[in-house]
């Protein structure tokens, strides 16, 4: 025999390798023929590629701005501002109203001065407004930007100037899904302490030596070489302060105190300070749905009058909260909170949850798969992932197959099975999708499992029991690749029990170390991808992120008030006082579907009896081996008298795994869908390789060396041909696009159908359409391309045919 003809995996894998490699893959959404679950893989990829495990919803947002006026004056001189914005319903599309409303101490209103409100990026054009009776002024329609808000006030002569003119930003968070908002507080605190001030030329920055501190005019300190001096705190605070002996020619100097940086004015040699007050400034940065937002820049923008000089104060922490104590001079300051500027992409459809105790954005498969195909990227070979996976797969197959003790006719006959099916070709082809690359790894997982027990290798050198380790580590990688595979363990943990008869007393022992010793490791293997789920999805079982929260909606309304150390009854900006978004008028609407005659397909339940048609109709289209793999089992099992077969036997073993595949599919109402049930073919993924090794132990071969010239053999391979090729040309030529399938075949908008869809919309021959529906209680009909129906008679036909005359005698052929 020639060398190839016994390496019947080898040769399978290489052939349907090249033929797959014909039709190019690409995640183009336009053109490129791929899985529509690949665009989201490969997202995740290069969020994994960045260094990123999941996305903090923030971190998608950009750099975002924030600003929150904070007034510092003594209790009976302070003037209170309040701010409020909502959309517009005065325009079409989306502009904000604005309202901006001043108060006195006693919660008097403002009843005289103006405003004027200017975009920063178009400065010129500018809106100004007088304040009415109510202490407020209304600017309607404004367009979507950062502004600036003028104010000049005619204030009592009690209230200090600074507070009645200067200038604050209006930054743009409305209508953001992630804005930030400045939250905070401010206290007064006695706390005698030493006060290191420093005094600098505002044009050079030079420290100015022999600057005098007059408090009350008295002398208090004077500037060293360095431009600093040393005070107690009581000496300064709430005093009226003064410097002089500054050099003739400086205009301006800055004041360094605690940190903080503003300017004064300089007259003949002299300058008047502020009143200083000893503050603590509590500040929470939020986002509108109070997540804290962390690691926000926090400055202190000074007040006009003291040159508006921003001071970095601190980095918010991970619970966004950032406290500031020190001594604050009287004006109408700012605090401005300014994110990172950079910006993760935000992949395709993620899912959300809060689980991580932020909102973080989610892979919604399970993220062993792109952190799996990951490493593909890095290496360049992303591109033949999926035919990587299927070479596992046949390695797996042949692994077992050598420990079954199957023939070499017998092995063709599984590669033949494995290789020649649908899914397998259209699954290897979708590089990116996880079914193929979980099973690859589950099945080798399950070889080197079966092989331990079945060879009695723990009662070798300790060095031996590699393989069981090596197994668990495998099936711990699958199950984080597709978590939904976890539903083959309770089958996967049988396979010691195969051999566990007439077992030594030793042996017993040993095999029960071992037994032990999976289970451990097995638990050890899953650890990382449970404790993923508990951390994100909420618990250790939540695979699916998709099923946790939803994502908020963007919120158009934006609103503050100001911070003083005695905050006073504002004016209360409602939204009533404001004019409103009418429904009419609303830019994002969500339809009502009540009163649609279209049928929401979630009130349609499949029987189970409609389940096991459905999936036995696509199997015999995409995966004929299952159904093939289950007729031969009970054959078998009912003809044939000297089989084998038992509870505890490999094929027995092989048969549960198959039928825990099929109840799977059947627990949520089944996975195949009306309007790509097809794709979903790959859910047979895992049963390829059970499938074909049992079809491969049970259908009977000759074991001559021309065994490729029986009948049988050439009807299976035959018949697998052209059922798989019928169905897989079309599915890697139009798989992205779906053009010979419309999308309109199927789920229409929101998961809406009707039969005049199907009938006029579909391929589908109308007998095929309507012989369902007398199948009841099918709920609805499934819609199959031409292709598709030819495939499942060819399917049929070859069963038929391999069937037929089936003598019970392994090793026969009815020919002879």
């Amino acid at each position: 025999m020639a060398e190839w003809k016994g390496r019947p995996w080898l040769v399978t894998w290489c052939v349907i390798s090249i033929f797959i490699l014909l039709f190019p893959h690409s995640t183009d959404s336009q053109e490129g023929v791929h899985f529509h679950d690949e665009i989201i893989v490969e997202d995740w990829i290069e969020i994994h590629e960045q260094g990123h495990l999941v996305i903090p919803a923030h971190q998608t947002a950009g750099q975002v701005i924030d600003s929150i006026p904070l007034i510092v004056a003594q209790e009976h001189a302070l003037v209170q501002f309040s701010f409020s914005q909502i959309p517009s319903s005065h325009t079409f599309t989306l502009t904000f109203d604005n309202r901006i409303c001043v108060s006195l101490y006693d919660g008097q209103n403002i009843e005289n001065g103006s405003m004027t409100m200017a975009p920063l990026e178009y400065p010129e054009v500018a809106l100004e407004g007088w304040i009415d009776e109510d202490g407020c002024v209304n600017f309607v329609a404004r367009e979507q930007q950062n502004q600036l808000l003028t104010f000049d006030l005619e204030c009592p002569e009690t209230i200090p100037p600074q507070l009645c003119r200067g200038r604050f930003i209006i930054p743009d968070n409305a209508g953001k899904v992630w804005d930030l908002n400045i939250h905070g507080e401010l206290k007064s605190f006695e706390f005698e302490r030493t006060v290191e001030v420093q005094v600098t030329d505002a044009s050079t920055t030079s420290p100015l030596v022999g600057v005098e501190l007059h408090a009350n005019d008295t002398l208090i300190a004077s500037t060293d070489e360095g431009g600093k001096f040393n005070v107690q705190s009581k000496d300064i605070v709430n005093q009226s302060l003064t410097l002089s002996t500054i050099q003739s020619g400086i205009d301006e100097v800055i004041i360094d105190i605690d940190g903080l940086r503003w300017q004064v004015n300089v007259s003949s040699n002299s300058a008047d300070l502020p009143l200083l007050f000893s503050h603590t400034i509590s500040i929470q940065t939020l986002d509108a749905y109070d997540w804290a937002w962390k690691h926000v820049a926090i400055s202190f923008v000074s007040d006009e009058e003291y040159g508006a000089i921003v001071t970095p104060l601190g980095i918010s922490d991970t619970k966004g909260s950032l406290t500031w104590a020190g001594l604050v001079p009287e004006g109408a300051h700012q605090i401005l909170g300014i994110t990172s500027n950079v910006s993760l992409p935000m992949p395709t459809a993620p899912a959300f949850g809060t689980s991580s105790g932020e909102p973080t954005y989610l892979n919604r498969f399970s993220i062993g798969n792109s952190l799996y195909l990951t490493l593909f990227v890095k290496i360049g070979l992303i591109e033949l992932a999926g035919i990587f996976s299927l070479g596992l797969l046949a390695l797996s197959c042949w692994h077992f197959s050598r420990q079954m003790a199957l023939s070499i006719p017998s092995q063709w006959t599984g590669a033949f099975l494995l290789n020649l099916s649908g899914t397998t070709i259209i699954i290897t082809h979708a590089d990116m999708m996880s079914d193929l690359h979980s099973a690859a790894l589950m099945m080798l997982s399950i070889s080197l499992m079966h092989g331990f027990f079945a060879e009695k290798k723990y009662e070798s050198s300790f060095d031996q029991w590699g393989n069981l380790l090596l197994a668990s580590l495998l099936l711990g990688l699958a199950l984080s690749i597709r978590f939904l595979n976890l539903l083959y363990l309770p089958i996967i943990l049988l396979i010691p029990f195969i051999y566990s008869k007439n077992l030594s007393s030793s042996e017993v022992k040993q095999h029960r170390k071992a037994y032990g010793l999976l289970i451990i490791s097995i638990i050890l293997a899953v650890i990382p991808i449970l404790a993923y789920h508990e951390a994100y999805h909420g618990h250790i079982l939540n695979y699916n992120a998709s099923d946790d929260e939803s994502p908020p909606s963007p919120d158009f309304s934006y609103d503050w008030t100001a911070l003083s150390s005695n905050p006073v009854e504002n004016h209360q900006t409602s939204t009533s006082e404001i004019s409103t978004l009418s429904n009419e008028q609303t830019v994002f609407t969500q339809s009502d579907s009540t009163d649609s005659e279209w049928i929401p397909f979630a009130i349609h339940e499949r029987s189970y009896t409609a389940q096991i048609l459905t999936i036995l109709m696509v199997s015999l289209i995409y995966v004929p081996a299952v159904l093939l793999a289950v007729i031969s089992y009970f054959r078998v099992l009912k003809f044939d008298d000297d089989s084998t077969l038992g509870l505890r036997s490999t094929e027995t073993w092989l048969l549960m795994f198959i039928l825990m595949g099929i109840i799977g599919l059947m627990i949520e109402r089944s996975p195949f869908f009306v309007s790509h049930w097809s794709d979903d073919n790959r859910y047979f993924t895992p049963l390829l390789a059970p499938s074909a090794l049992l079809c491969a132990k049970l259908l009977p071969q000759q074991s001559h060396a021309e065994f490729w010239k029986n009948r049988r053999f050439q009807m299976l391979c035959g018949g697998l041909t052209l059922t798989a090729m019928m169905v897989a040309i079309p599915r890697l030529l139009w798989q992205g696009t779906r053009k010979p399938m419309s999308v309109s075949r199927g789920l229409h908008k929101e998961g809406r159908f009707d039969l005049t869809h199907f009938y006029e919309n579909t391929g589908t021959p109308h007998w095929i359409l309507d012989a369902q529906f007398s199948w009841h209680p099918f709920s609805e009909r499934l819609t199959y391309a031409t292709y598709e129906v030819v495939s499942l008679l060819l399917s049929c036909l070859t069963i038929a045919l391999v069937m037929w005359k089936w003598r019970t005698k392994l090793g026969i052929d009815e020919e002879e």
